[in-house]
């Protein structure tokens, strides 16, 4: 049955997120990110980046959904999610290449020509791997740990510092949403954007949004969690602390509240990730009983590959 492309609308999301869903039921997550990644990749981890329409490619065989890519993700990255029926063929390495040549159209006409394609490969993932390599990719970096802890009841919340406050974030609170992520992130996002292709879209929930507040009203600290129905695992994406009020217990305290909420969703297990390089991160995950469970590796175009992968947290992965 022959392949075809799918043009994207708004209305996408929840199919591509049950899609996304149904082939981590079918297969285990190696290789899969979560349903909450999907949205956060459309819109708030590149919110200033070109129209959705034009980034995303959905193929489908018939009427269902085999396989979708993500382009142009900060700046020069893609991602690419496959059905599991269709792992390790030729059709994944067709598909692939569409990808990689999309990325790399949108580069150009961002007028970044010094940017090369680069994707993130799990370590799992031999046979993605292997294709890229194939397509002149090399390993370039160990990149993220993705990690997971089981949900078995509520966890006591700690105490916050005097004058601090938690609650659920509302659209009005998006100004200071903004101001906080590119301080805590050092980024640029641009409020109305935000606004405009992250609080309004499908598959947002505001009150999944979690903040501290400062004795002065300051948005402190941030995280949203995202719920995978069908599998029964909670995301937390993004998590983020205003630098003034680091080292004082908000990240700690706002992910308890999202472990509880997670847990009266019927979640089973809750997931975070970070860059390998982050031993906060690293540090304050494992204190909430998360323990690594993957590794990501950056891949890039062969003529920026390096001989040497190095990180600065060293840790072992299980299976």
């Amino acid at each position: 049955m022959p392949i075809t492309t799918h043009p994207f609308n708004i209305a996408d999301i929840p199919q591509l997120q049950h899609a996304l869903a149904r082939w981590i039921h079918q297969a285990g997550d190696c290789g899969y990110c979560h349903i909450g990644e999907l949205p956060h990749h459309l819109y708030d981890a590149s919110p200033n980046a070109l129209p959705v329409a034009e980034r995303i490619l959905i193929w489908e065989d018939n009427t269902d959904i085999i396989g979708f890519a993500i382009t142009l993700l900060f700046d020069s990255s893609f991602e690419i999610y496959i059905a599991p029926a269709y792992r390790g063929t030729e059709t994944e390495r067709t598909l692939l290449k569409a990808a990689i040549n999309r990325n790399r159209e949108l580069i150009q006409h961002n007028q970044r020509h010094n940017l090369e394609a680069n994707i993130d490969v799990w370590g799992c993932d031999s046979i993605r791997a292997q294709h890229l390599t194939e397509l002149d990719f090399g390993k370039y970096r160990a990149w993220t740990l993705i990690n997971e802890r089981p949900l078995q009841g509520r966890v006591p919340l700690p105490t916050l510092p005097d004058g601090f406050t938690i609650r659920a974030a509302t659209h009005d609170d998006y100004v200071q949403l903004v101001a906080v992520r590119n301080a805590g992130f050092n980024i640029t996002l641009d409020a109305e954007l935000y606004r405009e292709r992250v609080l309004e879209m499908p598959a947002f929930i505001p009150e999944h949004d979690i903040i501290a507040i400062a004795p002065n009203g300051q948005i402190a600290a941030f995280t949203h969690i995202w719920l995978d129905e069908i599998n029964k695992v909670g995301l937390f994406e993004p998590v983020g602390t205003h630098p003034g009020y680091r080292r004082s217990g908000l990240a700690r305290c706002i992910m308890c509240a999202g472990l509880n909420i997670m847990h009266d969703n019927n979640m089973t297990t809750a997931r975070v990730g970070h860059t390998i390089t982050n031993a906060a991160a690293y540090h304050l995950y494992q204190k909430l009983g998360f323990r690594s469970k993957h590794i990501t590796y950056g891949f890039k175009e062969s003529s920026h590959k390096t001989a040497e992968i190095r990180y600065n947290v060293a840790m072992e992965t299980r299976p």
